[in-house]
């Protein structure tokens, strides 16, 4: 008789089923696509703070007078301090949609493991506090029990009902978390294609020249590692315009390609109604990680 019940239980559940294996898939890969993304808006940030500081050491070169060379490195040390480029805003931003990476690719894994219950619960409590935060930083109603979904994850009935559960509470996770992305998204293309940073690279364009001819010609015998400095940086800094530019267009990419996911869950569409976001997707993440690779140390 139990194993009839059983059987009948497995049977119910099979057939209320919310999303196929390959679409499961799908929001995995995403979201291990996803889970690198939140480090490069940051490395544009740094890698410009980076400019201005070896560009700033050797301006200093330049200038004779002691006290006056002083009070330009308490200068630089004063921007560097409190020139951190990434707003609250922004950092908030970055980080939601880091540790939504991470709980999706947690709920949509297929390893049931023994301590998932309690990844899920320090996930779904990590990305509901990040949304409360930011809800009462900048005065939203962003949705911030997501993370729920993650604490109904059981693995003590059974790995049938296990993936029943994992399904549905999918589908709900990323129906819900289409706000926050978009939101997210629109920070970050805002930041990034603000007319600051745009003229933070120009400005750091313009000086380098200048702070570099001024070293070249106060000194007739000059130091060779300062020349090959000035070539680093000065390919640091196309490669950091190019960076700016790709994780713009791949920050509008995630948001395409997550409403393409959210669409296919929710109207159990075929996977072929999305290959063209997810693989603009894929493409430009790679082009940014190759860019990054040609940032010199």
């Amino acid at each position: 008789m139990k194993k009839i019940l059983f059987l009948s239980i497995t049977i119910i559940i099979c057939s209320c089923a919310t999303l196929t294996d390959t679409q499961i898939n799908a929001v995995n890969n995403f979201a291990t696509t996803t889970s690198s993304y939140s480090n490069y808006p940051s490395k544009i940030t740094k890698e410009l703070n980076n400019i201005r500081l070896k560009r700033g050491i050797t301006y200093v070169t330049t200038i004779k007078n002691r006290i006056d060379r002083k009070k330009k490195l308490d200068s630089i040390y004063s921007s560097l301090k409190t020139g951190n480029l990434l707003t609250q805003n922004v950092d908030l931003s970055l980080k939601i949609i880091d540790k939504y990476a991470q709980s999706l690719t947690l709920l949509s894994s297929d390893k049931i493991t023994s301590n998932l219950k309690e990844q899920a619960s320090k996930f779904g409590i990590g990305i509901d506090s990040l949304v409360t935060l930011y809800n009462k930083v900048e005065n939203k109603n962003l949705p911030s029990n997501i993370g729920e979904a993650l604490g109904k994850i059981i693995t003590t009935i059974g790995k049938q009902y296990v993936k029943y559960k994992q399904t549905k509470e999918i589908k709900k996770f990323v129906t819900k978390a289409d706000i926050i992305i978009d939101t997210m998204t629109d920070n970050l293309i805002d930041f990034l294609d603000s007319e600051s940073i745009h003229d933070i690279i120009k400005t750091e364009e313009r000086l380098l020249n200048i702070d570099y001819s001024a070293y070249l010609n106060l000194n007739s015998k000059v130091d060779k590692n300062n020349l090959e400095e000035y070539l680093t940086l000065k390919n640091n800094l196309e490669m950091t315009k190019k960076l700016r530019n790709q994780v713009s267009k791949s920050t509008c990419n995630l948001r395409l390609a997550h409403k393409k996911l959210c669409k296919i869950i929710k109207e159990k569409q075929n996977l072929k109604f999305a290959i063209k976001e997810f693989q603009s997707l894929y493409t430009e993440l790679k082009e940014i990680k190759n860019t990054i690779s040609q940032i010199k140390k």
